[in-house]
Parts: C-alpha cells; sequence; structure tokens
C-alpha cells in the first residue's frame, strides 16, 4: 500500500496501544481487531505477528496462534520470544516433535535458557523418552539448583524408571524447597512404605489437569481401561437396574469415560470431580445433566436430594481409609438405590499405598467398611482393572444396596 495511504505515525501508535491495551484488559476480540488492521499495513512486521498470537493464545485458539509464531518467526528468525511461544504453542496443538524442536533452536541461541530447558523435559518426559528428560532436567538443575518443577519432575521420572533411591532422593530435596506440598509428601509415602488414609486432594486435581489432554487416549488404548464397561455389562447381566431409576451420581466422573456406559439408562446424570480441566472436557461430551468442580466428600454432605444410581469407577485408590466415603454415599443413596464402585486388589487385610501412588485394599476390608456404613452387598466380580508396565491390575467391582 502506498505511503499517502497510510495513517500517519501517532495514529498508527494510537492503534497499537489501543490494541495492547485491549489485550491488557482481556478484550481479545478488540485486540484481534487492532493488530489485523496493522497488519494489513505492515505484513512483514515480525512484532504485529507476535502479538496477535499472543491474543490468540490467550483465547485459547491455539492452531491460530501458531500460524502467527510461525509467520513472526520467518520473518525473525533470531527473535528467542517469538521462538519461545512457537514452541509452547506447538506443544498445545499436539505437534510434540514440533515443540522439542523450537526448544532446540531456542538453546542454540540461548543455551543456558532455563525455561527452555524445563519446557523441553516436559516435552521428553511426555514423549516417554526418559533418558533424555533426566538428562535436561539435571541441566536445568546446573544451572538453577533450587529449580522445584525440575526437581519434582526429576524426581517422577526416576520412580518412572524403576530408580527409587534418586526418586526419593529428589522428593526429599523437592520437599525442602516446597515444605507445604503435599503431593510431594504423598509421592515420598508411597515410595518408602507409609499408609495414609487418603491422597491429598491438591495432588489428584494437579495431576489430572495436567493428564487431562491425553485421558481418554491413554486409559483406553494404552491402558486398555476395562472398569466402566465391566459395571455395565454386570448391571445388564445381573438385571440389577429397576424401572424407577431416573436420577445417578458419578463421583470422580473425569472426562466422562464412566458417564458414557450408563448415560442412557438414565433421565438425570451428575458429576462430580477435583480437576477443572478434565470437567472441561466432560462438558463438551454432553453426558451430564450437571457438573459440579470439588472433592466428592464435600460434594456428597452439602447434598438434600437423593440419588438412585451412584457409581465410582476407579476412584477409591485415591482413598485408603473407605468407611467415612461408604457412609456419605449411603446417605445420597435412596431407598432401594444402587451403589457400585471399582477398587484394586491387595492380599492384606486392611489397605495399602502402592509405589504408584495408589491405594489397594483388601476384600475383607471392603466388606466391614461397606457392611458398617449401611451397605448390603448384591455382586462383586474380580477383573481386571486396566495394564501398568504390561502387566494387568487386578481388583473388583462392587454393587451395593441400602441396608434399610
Amino acid at each position: 500500500m502506498e505511503s499517502r495511504n497510510l495513517p500517519s505515525t501517532d495514529e498508527l501508535n494510537e492503534i497499537f496501544g489501543a490494541a495492547c491495551a485491549s489485550q491488557q484488559q482481556g478484550a481479545l476480540t478488540s485486540a484481534q481487531a487492532g493488530f489485523r488492521k496493522l497488519l494489513s499495513w505492515f505484513p512483514e512486521a515480525p512484532v504485529l505477528h507476535y502479538n496477535l498470537g499472543l491474543v490468540y493464545y490467550e483465547s485459547g485458539d491455539f492452531e491460530k496462534s501458531s500460524e502467527c509464531f510461525a509467520k513472526g518467526a520467518s520473518l525473525a528468525p533470531d527473535d528467542t520470544d517469538i521462538i519461545f511461544n512457537l514452541a509452547l504453542c506447538r506443544k498445545q496443538c499436539g505437534d510434540m516433535q514440533g515443540a522439542i524442536e523450537g526448544y532446540r533452536r531456542l538453546l542454540q541461541l540461548t543455551p543456558d535458557s532455563v525455561d527452555a530447558l524445563y519446557n523441553l523435559g516436559g516435552c521428553y518426559k511426555d514423549q516417554k523418552e526418559y533418558a533424555k528428560a533426566i538428562g535436561v532436567y539435571l541441566r536445568v538443575l546446573e544451572l538453577a539448583a533450587e529449580h522445584l518443577g525440575a526437581t519434582k519432575n526429576l524426581a517422577y521420572v526416576y520412580h518412572l524408571t524403576g530408580d527409587g533411591a534418586n526418586a526419593v532422593a529428589h522428593y526429599q530435596k523437592a520437599l525442602q524447597l516446597a515444605p507445604g506440598d503435599t503431593s510431594i509428601t504423598h509421592m515420598l509415602a508411597a515410595l518408602t512404605g507409609q499408609t495414609p488414609e487418603s491422597t491429598p486432594h491438591s495432588y489428584i486435581a494437579e495431576m489430572f489437569d495436567e493428564y487431562s489432554c491425553s485421558f481418554d487416549r491413554s486409559l483406553v488404548d494404552e491402558l486398555e481401561y476395562l472398569v466402566p464397561a465391566k459395571i455395565r455389562a454386570v448391571i445388564d447381566r445381573e438385571k440389577l437396574w429397576q424401572q424407577h431409576f431416573r436420577a445417578g451420581l458419578d463421583l470422580g466422573c473425569g472426562t466422562g469415560l464412566s458417564g458414557e456406559s450408563i448415560k442412557d439408562l438414565l433421565e438425570i446424570l451428575d458429576g462430580v470431580d477435583l480437576s477443572p480441566k478434565m470437567l472441561e472436557i466432560a462438558n463438551e461430551k454432553n453426558i451430564y445433566t450437571n457438573l459440579y468442580p470439588g472433592a466428592i466428600d464435600d460434594f456428597m454432605n452439602n447434598r438434600d436430594n437423593r440419588y438412585d444410581f451412584i457409581q465410582a469407577a476407579d476412584v477409591f485408590a485415591y482413598l485408603g481409609e473407605l468407611e467415612g466415603i461408604l457412609r456419605l454415599a449411603r446417605s445420597c443413596v435412596a431407598d432401594g438405590g444402587l451403589f457400585c464402585f471399582s477398587t484394586e486388589r491387595c492380599q492384606q487385610s486392611g489397605y495399602i499405598l502402592g509405589s504408584t501412588g495408589r491405594f489397594a485394599h483388601g476384600e475383607k476390608y471392603v466388606e466391614q467398611a461397606a457392611r458398617k456404613a449401611g451397605w448390603r452387598l448384591l455382586v462383586k466380580e474380580c477383573i481386571s482393572l486396566r495394564k501398568e508396565k504390561d502387566e494387568w491390575v487386578e481388583g473388583q467391582i462392587w454393587f451395593w444396596q441400602p441396608l434399610i
């Protein structure tokens, strides 16, 4: 465009300033319009592509954001801010290899960038390239000895690879850096043979928020997760369903895998989960009537209405002591209703916290706790729950009715 058609310098600065202000205030549509207008006059300006990419990123449109950052990087190939954000965006888009290439390019320009190294380690961890992840996290700690994220992730990767000694050592170091971090305390308990009563809520929420995007694919395709299908199969085979059942509650509903198998049986299906990001995915599936963020015990403590059917699929792996939650479920189920849950099996008489950070329960313990809480057993079935390191994890699914 000819220069006589351009606004004045003052006008251009005003448009740019207004677009930046809109972005800071969260008025993203207005910010997009401003940066796009400027790009119509200056299509080769890297800073405009960068700023527009930031706006799209904030709005959750990672594909468009990635396009903007890629264009900016082509115009300014040594701009570290653009390259960093392009790598972030590629990971959000599921292009893990593109993200790795971006961080490696950034490290060519700034070899001691702690942020680039840390994010590269995260990519390798997610790709299950654990040896590379360990090497990168160790380099982060050479540059920033008290980097909490690298310390925790290094402990986690050592744990995954079976190096318990190094895992414990780095979890202990992480606990020194963050003394109040209950997730670290939980994993140290799991690795050192301690048995608390439950898993900290913060650990569950953090883990599943991070896991949410790959949860369905990982659980179904990689771990061959069978619990929801098995629950439905027992319901149908044993003819457990009653005509009057209309309202159901899915405890720890996650992304909705457990709700999908029973949705057609109910007029109302509510779900509750600690992970906001898991609930976002569940909401997109249109399975549930209502979704509630928070802990399942808090939710049941504050309910007046009763449900005909309650299920907790793969939830009690995060609870050791069960009698309390079983009493709460009893208070929330209608007379003649049905409560179904799964447990991982252990040979001990009580319950244990395994090295995986998950609880397993002895059959006698479950039966005694349920009966004390006011339940009578209808069906118990031993099943393979899912795979872990190519081995089946064994457990049970249980169906109970309230004692009247």
